[in-house]
């Protein structure tokens, strides 16, 4: 009787030794940098666009980024701060990426906030190589303050 006891017992007691084994084992090693790699991944995932409440604003900044585009942004539309970043970097950064994107622009709105009197918005645009990021503050007098486009 003991010996099928023993039989029975054998796979399990395999088993349990194996399980106490295995983290000092390569694979189980992979396996667990591969779990931690998981969370930083999740993190660097595409954000998700937010309602639109001020779709005026987004079809000014589409608007915007046409005139860009072609090389004939109105400077009215700018603070001196902003016109001194964002034409003087228009014509060989921002016309030739924007123009990539197709015109007009498609953009989601990623996320909105209030600082002082700004308002920031960032929008994804969905491009035909890769989309990109726009970061745009508007100051009190409606003008664009600062405008960047990044990759995402």
């Amino acid at each position: 009787m003991r010996s099928s006891v023993s039989r029975r017992l054998y796979p399990l007691a395999a088993a349990v030794l194996l399980a106490a084994t295995l983290p000092a084992c390569g694979v189980a090693r992979e396996q667990s940098t591969a779990a931690q790699a998981a969370p930083v991944q999740a993190s660097t995932r595409p954000a998700k666009p937010i309602p639109d409440e001020e779709p005026a604003v987004t079809q000014e900044v589409a608007e915007l980024l046409g005139q860009l585009a072609e090389g004939r942004p109105q400077r009215s539309r700018f603070t001196e701060k902003g016109a001194a970043t964002v034409l003087a970097d228009a014509d060989q950064n921002l016309a030739p990426r924007l123009r990539e994107c197709g015109i007009p622009v498609t953009l989601e709105l990623l996320a909105r906030a209030v600082d002082g009197e700004d308002r920031q918005y960032r929008y994804r645009l969905r491009c035909r190589a890769q989309p990109l990021l726009l970061e745009i503050v508007y100051n009190k007098a409606a003008r664009v303050n600062r405008l960047q486009l990044l990759p995402e």
